[in-house]
């Protein structure tokens, strides 16, 4: 008689422990004893029969659509290795299961004890089939509550302070020693540091993918290649902080938080300040600013609000114009979003700031009155040139310690055998050595600090026209980098930005009051409103790269305050 095999396990570890090649093999073995022609074989792997996962998702539930549909008509035997591997569902649901497929011309088969159930089942096979059903799902109960037990015990060691490892499962960057403990994979996690400063200066998880992919960096698993769901899994993992945030995962079912997030579990990788730059870059890019031509068209999306009704102000294009001295210039303008879509206020009014504003005048005004204090040396460096020279400093450090070593050394056997000239050769060897070393750090040092950015008022100056030289680049590489990195610095700083309709004129406040700024909707002129030095006293809540920004920003407006 035509025979279908059903094979399930209910996790990976099974799936490791030849679960799959033991049900096959007896199966296969029982049916040939019997005479019965094997057609088809299901296997459902890691699918749970506790929860029922398998009869909604997974390979029985094809089975029996194909049985409802009568694929079978002259009937078919559904041979397992157990009763178990069918289900572990409550007695009674699982009898109400087998007793309809069993009408519907299946004979139910099993390897164990060597049974078979058909048609309608007598008394004795009904009370078989409930203890059996009983014994698999009041296993499967205890198993979860042990189980369940076991992980709130250890989740109630770690809110006590306990930090060593609940589980061999870690991130990747990370490994589990005999004790416990955790060590740190030194080369991931600079990577991982790597990834979020590349996040941080405006570089997606594209670019980053095949950038790593193009240097040939390893990745951390069996991929092959960088992807970038996987960075962007990185990037939203609190555990480069060092936090765990405990779950528990139902057998067949998804991992559910408990309880509050475990900070210093892990070691950290970055620090908060690195993440949070990270994060704003990331949200700033999901912002719908980027305009035609990758040129992000709008600056101050997500900041620019109406001071009539409080909408938020949208960008609105009239198209590219050419002037008269042939530059490409774009007609763009910011207005009311409610004024534009005429909607209606709970008051039964229209907002009546039907203003168009000017945005290149907008930008060039805020531009002009806080770019140099937005941007600092972070903002101009090179992440991945940095990153080749902090290991390669590192690495001359090391050997010029090693150098120090053997040349204290080399000094303690000549001074023990003045007569000793291989020794007074190797120490003399070993002293210049030291010195050319000691240069070749000197240089890295200066190269690192190039990279990172460092310099002087001056060159800052420079830097900051280029950049705004590059905004306006026919290059659409050179313009959208140049812009992702202008609008990073002003999301950093700027607060909002408040568009009136008296005077046309718009407001730009800084971080935490630290500046306003009004500038002329017509013309563009601006009128700094410095702020009383009281303003200074420190503020909380605020990122490292935040403080930074406004002390510049209070440095600044001590420069610009009137003297007595």
């Amino acid at each position: 008689m035509d025979t279908i095999i059903y094979v399930r396990w209910s996790s990976a570890e099974q799936s490791k422990g030849q679960s799959e090649e033991r049900q096959l093999s007896l199966c296969r073995a029982h049916a040939q004893q019997r005479g019965w022609n094997v057609v088809r074989t299901f296997i459902d792997n890691g699918m749970s029969a506790f929860t029922g996962e398998h009869r909604q998702m997974g390979e029985l539930s094809k089975l029996e659509q194909e049985i409802r549909d009568k694929r079978y008509p002259n009937g078919v035997i559904l041979l397992v290795e157990r009763l178990d591997r069918l289900s572990r569902e409550a007695p009674s649901q699982f009898y109400l299961w087998l007793d309809a497929i069993t009408r519907n011309g299946v004979t139910v088969a099993t390897v164990d004890g060597d049974r078979t159930y058909s048609g309608s089942l007598d008394m004795a096979s009904i009370i078989e089939v409930v203890v059996k059903a009983s014994l698999a799902n009041d296993e499967s109960v205890a198993k979860s509550r042990r189980v369940a037990s076991a992980w709130a015990s250890k989740r109630a060691r770690l809110a006590a302070g306990d930090r060593h490892a609940m589980t061999m499962r870690v991130p990747a960057w990370l490994s589990v020693n005999d004790d416990r403990t955790f060590s740190l994979h030194a080369g991931r996690a600079a990577i991982i540091k790597r990834i979020f400063e590349e996040t941080a200066q405006g570089s997606g998880k594209h670019t980053i993918a095949r950038q790593l992919n193009s240097e040939g960096v390893p990745t951390f698993g069996r991929s092959a290649a960088w992807h970038a769901s996987y960075i962007q899994k990185i990037l939203n993992s609190p555990a480069v902080l060092g936090e765990f945030q405990p779950g528990v995962k139902p057998r067949g079912a998804k991992r559910k938080l408990v309880d509050q997030p475990i900070s210093n579990y892990y070691p950290a990788v970055i620090d908060a300040d690195l993440y949070s730059r990270a994060r704003t870059s990331m949200q700033s890019r999901s912002r719908k600013s980027l305009g035609r031509g990758r040129r992000i068209a709008n600056l101050f999306s997500g900041l620019a609000r109406c001071g009539t009704c409080g909408s938020k102000m949208t960008l609105r294009s009239k198209g590219k114009k050419t002037r008269a001295d042939g530059r490409v210039v774009y007609e763009d303008y910011l207005v009311c979003d409610k004024m534009q879509r005429g909607i209606i206020s709970e008051t039964g009014e229209k907002c009546r700031n039907n203003l168009r504003y000017n945005y290149s005048i907008l930008e060039k005004g805020v531009l002009d009155a806080i770019l140099s204090d937005a941007m600092d040396d972070t903002h101009f460096a090179d992440v991945t040139l940095v990153h080749q020279l902090a290991i390669e400093h590192a690495e001359k450090k090391i050997e010029w310690e090693r150098l120090k070593r053997k040349s204290k050394s080399m000094l303690e056997l000549w001074e023990d055998d003045r007569d000793d000239e291989d020794a007074k050769h190797a120490y003399r060897k070993a002293r210049e050595d030291h010195k050319v070393l000691k240069a070749a750090i000197d240089e890295i040092a200066v190269k690192l600090m190039t990279a990172r950015g460092k310099a002087t008022p001056e060159e800052h100056a420079a830097r900051i026209a280029s950049v705004r030289a590059d905004m306006s680049s026919m290059d659409e590489e050179t313009r959208l980098r140049a812009r992702t990195t202008v609008r990073l610095a002003i999301s950093e700083l700027v607060q909002e930005l408040t568009f009136h309709r008296k005077a046309k004129r718009i407001g730009v406040k800084l971080l935490s009051g630290s500046r306003n700024i009004t500038i002329s909707a017509d013309d563009g002129r601006v009128t700094f409103d410095i702020i009383p030095p009281m303003v200074s006293a420190p503020v909380d809540g605020l990122s490292e790269r935040q403080v930074r920004v406004r002390s510049r920003v209070l440095r600044s407006n001590r420069a610009r305050r009137p003297t007595k």
